[in-house]
């Protein structure tokens, strides 16, 4: 375990701090004009539900924190299709961060919604995502909305995951395969899959490293929810996924 773990109680204490200025910026249009304000929220109420899960195994916390978050992601979607100068990059493709929120909270109609607001930002798209995070988000969405796109986009997140530095993602194309050929056994290999790459992810300057996500695998715990939703079972036990977030 992280050394991050240790230090996890003093972290909590300033993001608590901050919770309140940080909800009385998102109600004033002033303070949260481009949506930088309700940005900080999600990511603040995020951190704290997990770490109130990982901390004191209250799971109502941490389903509602991520909820929260997803729901913040929506609202700034919301604002943006009623022209307000919402900052582009919050509206991109890297939303799907806050997709894997909403599916791993097992709230399946604000993964529906969020989902159907993700995309179609192409100018957005080409200046702030790079491509294997433009493609992610489009599989990812392309599943949660059950389109007929899904093995297209699934093809081309496999060459993205193919590519140098992005084998650590593999395992998320292997559940999405074993979701569109109905195989629990790929999907369940895909998710130990997935668990391997998680671990590379929290080490050195990896993406998790020091965060809330090297404690506990939201993404992963996303796509096992998105899995259940075509009726897959492809749970495999692992301390990143405690069996009690499983309520299917």
């Amino acid at each position: 375990m992280s050394k991050f773990i240790d230090r996890l109680s003093e972290v909590v204490e300033t993001h608590r701090s901050m919770l309140p200025e940080l909800r009385n910026n998102t109600s004033d249009l002033d303070s949260d004009v481009d949506g930088s304000a309700s940005f900080m929220l999600a990511n603040t109420v995020r951190f704290l539900a997990v770490a109130e899960y990982v901390l004191n195994k209250d799971i109502e916390s941490l389903r509602s924190g991520l909820k929260e978050s997803a729901n913040i992601q929506l609202n700034l979607f919301e604002r943006f299709e009623v022209n307000e100068p919402i900052d582009p990059p919050y509206v991109s493709m890297l939303s799907y961060k806050e997709l894997f929120d909403a599916l791993a909270s097992g709230e399946r109609e604000l993964s529906r919604k969020l989902a159907i607001h993700m995309g179609g930002r192409l100018e957005i798209e080409k200046e702030f995502d790079h491509p294997f995070d433009r493609s992610f988000g489009y599989v990812l969405k392309a599943f949660t909305l059950d389109s007929k796109d899904k093995e297209e986009y699934l093809s081309k997140f496999f060459s993205e995951c193919e590519k140098k530095g992005n084998s650590n993602f593999l395992g998320y194309s292997m559940i999405l395969e074993g979701i569109l050929e109905n195989n629990e056994e790929k999907g369940r290999a895909g998710l130990k899959e997935l668990f391997i790459g998680h671990r590379n992810l929290s080490k050195g300057r990896s993406i998790f490293k020091n965060s809330e996500d090297e404690l506990l695998c939201i993404w992963g715990l996303g796509m096992v929810n998105l899995a259940s939703y075509y009726d897959l079972s492809i749970f495999v036990s692992d301390p990143l996924i405690p069996e009690d977030l499983i309520s299917f």
